[in-house]
């Protein structure tokens, strides 16, 4: 439940603060939903943590809204990046902070359970993720602007 109440908040901010911009963002979507789907692959196979709840569950492991909320999210994210390499970092430092209250709000609500993870882990995994995540964006846009 609380994957689909996530998901009830995130879509509709997505809709009215930068849907118009879906066909832009779409593609770095997929590959938010790809860098989360391999991080929490290795994070459930080191059993760091896992989840729990999800109404529909990919491969028994991964709730479907779970990744929904990741394409979404990932489309907020790179609808506001900055291209300045200075201030994209602090912006992604601070998003970060989102994120991490947002998965404490998750912990809290018995969706994720930490096995041998800590909340703070994730403050780093997400800084280094998204700013994955915003680089091979700009690889893709690039690639298919030539």
């Amino acid at each position: 439940m609380p994957y689909i109440v996530k998901a009830l908040i995130i879509f509709p901010a997505f809709y009215f603060l930068a849907g118009h911009n879906f066909l832009r963002l779409w593609r770095g979507g997929l590959i938010g939903v790809g860098v989360a789907l391999v991080a929490d692959i290795v994070g459930h196979q080191l059993s760091l943590y896992h989840y729990v709840n999800g109404i529909i569950m990919i491969g028994g492991r991964y709730p479907f809204i779970h990744l929904f909320n990741m394409f979404i999210i990932t489309m907020l994210y790179l609808n506001w990046l900055p291209r300045e390499g200075t201030k994209r970092i602090l912006y992604t430092v601070y998003v970060s902070v989102i994120f991490l209250a947002v998965e404490a709000m998750m912990f809290q609500a018995n969706a994720i359970v930490y096995l041998q993870w800590k909340l703070w882990y994730s403050y780093f995994l997400d800084i280094g993720g998204l700013l994955l995540v915003a680089y091979l964006h700009d690889f893709l846009i690039e690639k298919t602007a030539v």
